[in-house]
């Protein structure tokens, strides 16, 4: 659709030229070397005219493919229709010599009606691309502003996962500090009951056994869930 828009504003750019040639070569009663101006930029009118009109039907036909609004089609339908209008009436009147003297003496009124239509097509193509450029604008600040937020959130989860991470390094940290403490301990109460075990006989030794494995539950369930 910008490719359409762009042709569109040149062929705008040409049929303002077409106008200014005509106002001159109808005061400068009909000089030749306008004339062939003035026809070479209609012929190049007219086929851009029918490219257009090509690329329109295009665009009709895929109007939500390229997300066009209806009265955007019925706008530029309107535009290319009133250029072809124009051009065809420069064209013919510029082709009469007799029709166009005949219209100088009445200084160029149905031209100068012509002038005024073209402008006010103009103001209005204009106009168009300024409420378009405002509305693109607008859009384009909403999602700028809804991108700001989504990266603020992302930082703020960034943040709250990396103090996570440093609660549980804290914990894992406590952890194995206890570990290695309840480690000590058991294996000075197994050393403990190897002594044990070699001072006393068969039977105390059991006794004292079954007693120092009592000890040593205790001593994990007290680690495990203090």
């Amino acid at each position: 659709m910008e490719a359409f828009e762009t042709a569109k504003s040149e062929l705008q750019d040409s049929l303002n030229q077409i106008r200014e040639l005509h106002t001159k070569w109808l005061a400068q009663k009909q000089n030749e070397n306008l004339k062939i101006q003035i026809e070479e930029l209609i012929n190049q009118s007219i086929e851009d005219l029918e490219h257009l009109q090509e690329a329109l039907d295009i665009i009709d036909k895929n109007a939500v493919k390229f997300n066009v609004a209806t009265k955007d089609i019925l706008s530029n339908k309107q535009f290319i229709s009133a250029s072809t209008k124009t051009i065809e009436t420069i064209r013919s009147n510029i082709n009469n010599p007799t029709y166009a003297s005949k219209n100088n003496n009445v200084k160029g009124d149905k031209w100068s009606r012509l002038n005024e239509e073209i402008e006010r097509e103009n103001d209005q193509f204009i106009g168009s691309q300024i409420q378009k450029n405002q509305q693109l604008r607008q859009q384009t600040e909403i999602e700028l502003d809804e991108f700001a937020k989504s990266a603020e959130a992302l930082h703020q989860l960034s943040k709250d996962l990396q103090t996570e991470l440093i609660d549980q390094d804290e914990v894992l940290e406590n952890v194995k500090q206890d570990v290695e403490v309840t480690e000590g301990r058991m294996t000075l109460a197994i050393k403990k009951v190897n002594e044990l075990l070699d001072k006393t006989n068969e039977k105390t030794s059991w006794c004292i056994i079954i007693t120092l494995i009592v000890v040593l539950a205790g001593l994990v369930v007290a680690v495990v869930f203090v």
